[in-house]
């Protein structure tokens, strides 16, 4: 049985081998054991997300002043509300706090929030959209990540960490 593999582009991070492999599917067979995979769960800390969430609050309140910072504004459509709200000089800034274990999931989560948020009434109600999250050791990926998705469709969307220990918000990225 031969296997052809088919390269797009060249065989680098990113790029995707397809092995046609799906041509010799077979129909379940009763008496083959099932094989299940899991995968560790993402797992959300509600009280890292509070404590965040009120530090957050009192050290954007002393940069833009205590009558322009919000918690848990309501979004007006579906009950739903924003974690922080910020009527700065230059806009409506969002801010969408996640402390999942992992950035990449936090940074999957808030996006489609702060998007949710900004667009679902089709007009655009944010100047900027900002992802928080508590440290992780290796951030510079979502960095990364965060910069390219910016760039590449045009979203004022930044990240920003807060360490709980020392009460630091990082720059934005």
């Amino acid at each position: 049985r031969a296997l052809l593999i088919l390269e797009v582009g060249h065989p680098t991070e990113g790029s995707f081998i397809f092995t046609c492999t799906n041509q010799h599917i077979q129909e379940p067979n009763d008496r083959l054991p099932m094989i299940t995979r899991l995968s560790p769960e993402p797992i959300e800390m509600p009280q890292m997300h509070e404590e965040i969430s009120l530090r957050l609050m009192c050290k954007l309140c002393g940069l833009y002043g205590n009558t322009n910072v919000e918690r848990n504004h309501p979004a007006n459509f579906l009950g739903r509300a924003i974690d922080i709200v910020v009527n700065a000089k230059d806009g409506i800034i969002f801010y969408e706090i996640k402390t999942y274990n992992t950035l990449i999931q936090s940074i999957r989560a808030a996006i489609g929030q702060l998007m949710e948020y900004a667009h679902w009434s089709r007009q655009n109600r944010a100047n900027k959209l900002v992802i928080v999250t508590q440290r992780h050791r290796v951030e510079t990926e979502g960095i990364n990540y965060i910069r390219y998705i910016r760039s590449k469709y045009q979203l004022p969307l930044f990240y920003q960490s807060f360490d709980q220990t020392t009460g630091d918000l990082s720059e934005q990225y």
